[in-house]
């Protein structure tokens, strides 16, 4: 999240907008709703945060994401997961995972191997447990927040939800279906987050 916030306190350093939101999904909208705790003691303006399917627990969500129902979604974060670390090599071309993590065939494998070695975490529960959203770390938000999750998520336990609500600039909103980050609204695929953002970023 450091990064997340250096990357946006040099641009707007740089740039002047008319109102600055920051929108973010899945795990992108934990970080988001982070670093819209951290930005009163930064040089941060946010006029408003919206984020979908915010990441509540990682922990949860990585149990989850192990489970056969889910598998499509499991492979699917491995790969991605995979592309990026591949990625980050050309940046850091002295992290020796390389070989290592074409055999890896689990999130949970992923997460054993690589973060003990390669963040500050000396285990995976302390690893989570830093990027969990909850009322104390939220407390700090001063820009008004709108939080959207579904019920058929398969991925955020909608039980998590209920807890955030210890702020009157956190805004929850739960709707029946949805998924994980679709909230279609025809068979053309559109989705309702696009309609949404925009209704909340113009009011």
């Amino acid at each position: 999240v450091e990064e997340v916030i250096g990357a946006i306190e040099n641009l707007q350093q740089r740039h002047i907008y008319e109102s600055n939101n920051l929108i973010g999904f899945s795990l992108g909208g934990n970080f988001s709703l982070r670093v819209a705790a951290l930005s009163e003691k930064r040089n941060i303006s946010l006029d408003k945060v919206i984020t979908f399917c915010p990441v509540i627990h990682a922990k949860k969500s990585n149990a989850v994401l192990n489970i056969n129902k889910n598998w499509l979604y499991g492979k699917y974060f491995i790969r991605r997961w995979k592309r990026s670390l591949f990625k980050k090599l050309d940046a850091f071309p002295h992290y020796q995972y390389a070989q290592d993590l074409k055999t890896m065939k689990t999130l949970d494998e992923m997460n054993e191997k690589l973060i003990p070695v390669y963040t500050e975490f000396k285990n995976i529960d302390d690893y989570f447990d830093a990027y969990a959203l909850n009322n104390k770390l939220l407390e700090p938000v001063i820009c008004p927040c709108y939080l959207h999750f579904s019920e058929d998520d398969m991925i955020i336990p909608v039980e998590d939800v209920y807890s955030l609500n210890n702020n009157e600039k956190i805004n929850i909103t739960v709707t029946k279906y949805g998924g994980h980050c679709g909230f279609l609204s025809n068979w053309r695929f559109d989705s309702w987050q696009d309609e949404r953002a925009l209704e909340l970023i113009s009011s």
